[in-house]
Protein backbone atom coordinates (compact mmCIF):
# COMPACT_ATOMS: atom_id res chain seq x y z
CA UNK A 1 0.00 0.00 0.00
CA UNK A 2 1.23 3.68 -0.93
CA UNK A 3 1.41 6.23 1.89
CA UNK A 4 0.10 9.67 0.47
CA UNK A 5 2.82 12.29 -0.44
CA UNK A 6 0.85 15.27 0.57
CA UNK A 7 -1.00 13.92 4.43
CA UNK A 8 1.06 10.70 5.30
CA UNK A 9 -1.88 8.42 5.49
CA UNK A 10 -2.50 5.37 3.71
CA UNK A 11 -3.82 5.34 0.45
CA UNK A 12 -6.79 2.69 -0.36
CA UNK A 13 -6.41 1.01 -3.49
CA UNK A 14 -8.13 2.38 -6.44
CA UNK A 15 -8.41 5.68 -5.13
CA UNK A 16 -7.26 8.29 -7.54
CA UNK A 17 -4.46 9.37 -5.24
CA UNK A 18 -2.99 5.82 -5.01
CA UNK A 19 -3.46 5.66 -9.01
CA UNK A 20 -1.92 8.98 -9.45
CA UNK A 21 1.36 7.85 -6.94
CA UNK A 22 1.50 4.78 -8.86
CA UNK A 23 2.06 6.29 -12.30
CA UNK A 24 4.62 8.72 -10.90
CA UNK A 25 6.63 5.64 -9.11
CA UNK A 26 6.12 3.65 -12.25
CA UNK A 27 7.50 6.73 -14.35
CA UNK A 28 10.69 6.95 -12.23
CA UNK A 29 11.33 3.18 -12.22
CA UNK A 30 11.06 3.13 -16.22
CA UNK A 31 13.89 6.31 -16.69
CA UNK A 32 15.64 3.97 -14.61
CA UNK A 33 15.43 1.32 -16.90
CA UNK A 34 15.95 3.28 -19.80
CA UNK A 35 19.14 4.49 -18.25
CA UNK A 36 20.32 0.95 -17.81
CA UNK A 37 19.22 -0.49 -21.16
CA UNK A 38 21.51 2.43 -23.17
CA UNK A 39 23.88 1.34 -20.91
CA UNK A 40 23.80 4.90 -19.23
CA UNK A 41 23.47 3.30 -15.53
CA UNK A 42 25.99 5.40 -13.42
CA UNK A 43 27.41 2.57 -11.80
CA UNK A 44 28.55 1.33 -15.33
CA UNK A 45 29.33 4.92 -16.37
CA UNK A 46 31.90 5.53 -13.19
CA UNK A 47 32.86 1.65 -13.50
CA UNK A 48 33.88 3.12 -16.98
CA UNK A 49 35.30 6.34 -16.06
CA UNK A 50 37.36 4.58 -12.86
CA UNK A 51 39.72 3.56 -15.85
CA UNK A 52 40.39 7.05 -17.12
CA UNK A 53 44.25 8.03 -15.88
CA UNK A 54 43.31 11.62 -15.87
CA UNK A 55 41.53 11.50 -12.67
CA UNK A 56 40.53 15.82 -13.09
CA UNK A 57 38.45 14.81 -16.21
CA UNK A 58 37.12 11.73 -14.51
CA UNK A 59 35.87 14.16 -11.54
CA UNK A 60 34.50 16.47 -14.19
CA UNK A 61 32.62 13.85 -15.89
CA UNK A 62 30.91 12.27 -13.29
CA UNK A 63 29.60 15.20 -12.20
CA UNK A 64 27.89 16.29 -15.50
CA UNK A 65 26.52 12.83 -15.53
CA UNK A 66 24.98 13.56 -12.14
CA UNK A 67 23.53 16.41 -12.88
CA UNK A 68 22.32 15.33 -15.97
CA UNK A 69 20.77 12.59 -14.51
CA UNK A 70 19.22 14.19 -12.04
CA UNK A 71 17.88 16.51 -14.43
CA UNK A 72 16.30 13.82 -16.74
CA UNK A 73 14.78 12.40 -13.41
CA UNK A 74 13.40 15.64 -12.15
CA UNK A 75 11.58 16.14 -15.24
CA UNK A 76 10.43 12.80 -16.19
CA UNK A 77 8.86 12.96 -11.79
CA UNK A 78 7.29 16.34 -12.94
CA UNK A 79 5.99 15.19 -16.04
CA UNK A 80 4.09 12.64 -14.12
CA UNK A 81 3.08 14.88 -11.72
CA UNK A 82 1.36 17.24 -13.76
CA UNK A 83 -0.10 14.56 -15.39
CA UNK A 84 -1.80 13.76 -12.07
CA UNK A 85 -2.73 17.33 -12.16
CA UNK A 86 -4.51 16.84 -15.37
CA UNK A 87 -5.77 13.75 -14.17
CA UNK A 88 -7.55 15.06 -11.33
CA UNK A 89 -8.92 17.83 -12.71
CA UNK A 90 -10.80 15.63 -15.52
CA UNK A 91 -12.07 13.34 -12.87
CA UNK A 92 -13.13 16.93 -10.90
CA UNK A 93 -11.08 15.96 -7.75
CA UNK A 94 -9.40 19.18 -7.18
Amino acid sequence: MLRSIITGQTLPVGEFEEGWQELVLKRQLMIGEKLDAAGLSSEYLVEMLEKLENKELTEDIKAAIFHLQTSTTYVHYNKGFLDGIKFAMMAEKI
